[in-house]
């Protein structure tokens, strides 16, 4: 599997001046790491200023400023290096780390989409629930929205499609080649994939009628088979699963048939043995979640709470163990199984 990333190279010219605003956060660890000389080795062009590095820089830019203000964090580092050297072999050495150190700036090669899934210091805390934003896709796409991890943000992100209602309703979404397509749903046999703020329908078609109660997952190869699991102890469906990092799997809400009711549970199958390890705090039926770092984000898409909307939660896992659950927000419209991602706190807003 291949992905085309389009890169051009950045002409780094060493000039002087040094940005001086520095994000709060982790980022004052760089702050404490300069000094009044850092300036006067800025000044000092000498056979310095002969050396152009080609910096590669991802295309579309979204964090340009972190980027600027960490390339002058490296190359700071890069003329303290030189200054030391008394040999090609060490200069040569001094360059490579230089581009190491840009490379892994946002919107580096390392992180073409800058500051989002970047664990550069520069950007925070990536697993922060501040730093994290997740787009929930609406069934009517024009009432699609972010929200933050910590629920104190929530801004309206309408997407456009040729068709505007139940596009992704009962749909499911999977990465493929490092683009994100949602797929089935209310519109069973279609597949189509986010441009920008857009839906785009491929001329593909799914070959069975996927509407409801499936599930899509991209994997490798496409080599590997599947395993079955135990059964649940109860008969639930329209829960949330989840997996974690060390094979074992979390579900959450949903319907007890036996029992005709809405539920609360959250349990997780670790070693073939599924086990009861908290409650959720509102019912959530017919959602969707995510896994970000150690927090699980699940939005539901039927049952409202008393104040009328349809809740977003927080789950907080650290080993496998069950943390907590917070109410972080919630949406006025019905959505069912709504797809979510990841994405930047201005996108499409």
């Amino acid at each position: 599997m291949f992905l085309i990333w389009f890169i051009f190279f950045y002409k780094a010219v060493l000039s002087a001046d040094l940005r001086a605003r520095i994000r709060k956060g982790s980022k004052e660890r760089y702050k404490e790491s300069l000094n009044p000389e850092d300036e006067i080795i800025n000044n000092q062009r000498r056979d310095f200023s002969v050396f152009n590095f080609s910096v590669p820089l991802a295309e579309t830019c979204v964090d340009e400023n972190l980027f600027n203000e960490c390339y002058s964090l490296c190359r700071i580092e890069f003329l303290k290096c030189r200054e030391n050297c008394e040999n090609a072999l060490c200069e040569t050495s001094c360059e490579r780390n230089f581009e190491d150190c840009t490379s892994s700036c946002p919107c580096g090669t390392n992180c073409p989409n800058g500051c989002l899934g970047c664990a550069h210091p520069i950007c925070g805390d990536p697993n922060d629930p501040e730093n994290i934003y997740i787009l929930v896709f609406a069934m009517t796409l024009s009432e699609s929205y972010i929200f933050s991890g910590d629920g104190l943000s929530q801004k309206s992100a309408p997407i456009d499609s040729e068709y505007s209602n139940g596009y992704a309703d009962n749909a499911k979404s999977a990465f493929i080649q490092g683009q994100f397509y949602i797929i089935g749903g209310e519109r069973p046999f279609m597949i189509s994939r986010l441009d920008n703020c857009s839906l785009s329908l491929m001329p593909a078609r799914l070959t069975n009628d996927f509407a409801f109660g499936f599930s899509a997952i991209n994997i490798d190869d496409g080599q590997r088979g599947w395993t079955s699991l135990v059964n649940h102890p109860k008969i639930y469906h329209s829960h949330t699963l989840t997996g974690l990092e060390s094979g074992a799997m979390i579900m959450a809400g949903g319907y007890d048939e036996a029992e005709r009711d809405f539920i609360k549970d959250i349990w997780i199958l670790n070693d073939e043995v599924w086990e009861l390890i908290g409650y959720l705090k509102e019912y959530i039926n017919v959602g969707s979640s995510l896994k970000i770092g150690d927090y699980i984000f699940i939005v539901s898409g039927y049952e409202r709470n008393s104040e009328g909307l349809f809740p977003v939660e927080r789950i907080k896992m650290m080993n496998d163990d069950l943390i907590d659950s917070v109410v972080i927000g919630g949406h006025d419209f019905e959505s069912l199984g709504p797809p979510l991602l990841q994405t930047r706190a201005d996108y499409c807003v």
